[in-house]
């Protein structure tokens, strides 16, 4: 379970690099062109803040990611859609882990009934 937990955070932390080399890129054209570009500095520093907590709590980390997004998507910061879809990937596999926890303790109590001589129960959340 925290083999995928952290393999999820990976991949953000592998389109946090591609999307700080999206904004220089672009920063460096609009300079170029006599334009100016905004800065990303605080949104870079506050994406790796993320990652940060995402090692010390990777449940809070998946709230906290979803917020600095669309604090930056609502602000007109431009994001791609890898970093987009890394952030998905740790709601799914926060969801994936909690489904084979509860695998498992369903396997665990099936195991115990069986030992036991009972034949197991399903609840009507198990039916579906």
């Amino acid at each position: 379970a925290a083999v995928t937990q952290r393999l999820a955070w990976d991949r953000v932390s592998s389109e946090l690099e591609v999307q700080v080399s999206i904004w220089d890129t672009k920063a460096a054209l609009c300079s170029a062109a006599g334009g100016r570009s905004r800065s990303h500095g605080m949104a870079q520093s506050e994406l790796r803040g993320v990652l940060a907590e995402a090692a010390n709590d990777p449940a809070n980390a998946i709230m906290l990611l979803e917020t600095v997004l669309q604090k930056f998507a609502e602000g007109g910061f431009e994001l791609c859609g890898g970093i987009l879809m890394a952030a998905d990937g740790t709601l799914d596999a926060e969801r994936l882990t909690s489904n084979r926890f509860e695998l498992a303790s369903s396997l665990e109590a099936v195991a115990r009934s069986l030992q036991a001589g009972v034949a197991p129960s399903r609840s009507a959340g198990q039916e579906r």
